[in-house]
């Protein structure tokens, strides 16, 4: 299987490759990065067939990043009646009242990285065979949302049957 991920960043295309590339290869699944024959930038179409066809692919993996979303919701506000301790300094005891508290409502935003993930058939009958989007929220590092969208991908390819179970 051929690997592209289409990514300006050289850096970011090699981890994400290489990231598909090694939890393929735990499944039998034999794979070429694009990177290693493109090191500069991403393949042409003339040339991602020529590459295709010269490492005899049976399959294309394209994995492209999506814009990145922001959703913002608001959380109302409430009121809750709240225990308050004291001390009455003339009887020397404590005693609990209660009262009104309240708590106003807030924004809330969090980023949502997405990822579309297509696999190819190549040859006479080339199609597609299988497509996911993935959606990571508030995600730390690049390297997680690689990790976590690689594990995802592989892990449905192998349960539609289009690549085999892991090897032991």
């Amino acid at each position: 299987m051929y690997i592209l991920a289409i990514r300006n960043d050289p850096l970011h295309r090699r981890i994400w490759e290489d990231g598909f590339s090694e939890a393929l290869r735990k499944h039998g699944v034999n794979t070429t990065p694009s990177y290693r024959l493109f090191p500069d930038q991403l393949p042409d179409s003339a040339a991602l067939e020529r590459a295709v066809r010269d490492n005899n692919c049976d399959g294309i993996l394209v994995s492209r990043r999506l814009p990145t979303e922001t959703n913002t919701q608001y959380v109302e506000g409430y009121v809750a009646s709240e225990p308050f301790t004291g001390f009455n300094p003339r009887t020397q005891k404590y005693f609990t009242y209660y009262k009104d508290v309240t708590h106003p409502g807030y924004t809330d935003s969090t980023r949502v990285a997405r990822q579309a993930v297509e696999v190819w058939r190549v040859g006479e009958n080339g199609a597609m065979v299988w497509s996911g989007t993935t959606a990571t929220i508030d995600p730390n590092s690049l390297q997680e949302i690689q990790h976590d969208v690689v594990d995802l991908v592989v892990k449905e390819l192998s349960q539609q049957m289009i690549i085999p179970s892991e090897h032991e």
